[in-house]
């Protein structure tokens, strides 16, 4: 089962995701690299995955959530 409490507390963790008075808020390279660190608190061995499996691992993340909102 996916650990949504956590992924919560690694966004809020990275302002520059979601506190739009935060200087790094629009500075696009700065949220990659914080969404690369929350896969890569999600995902112990996010680094040894090919980018086909990251991208796999974020859709079904994707499906988890939006099959979550329709229950």
């Amino acid at each position: 089962m996916f650990d949504f409490e956590k992924l919560i507390s690694e966004v809020q963790s990275r302002p520059c995701l979601w506190d739009i008075g935060s200087n790094d808020y629009h500075d696009k390279p700065m949220k990659m690299l914080a969404w690369n660190s929350v896969a890569a608190a999600m995902y112990p061995n996010w680094e040894e995955l090919s980018t086909a499996q990251k991208e796999e691992k974020g859709n079904i993340y994707l499906i988890n959530v939006n099959k979550n909102k329709l229950q």
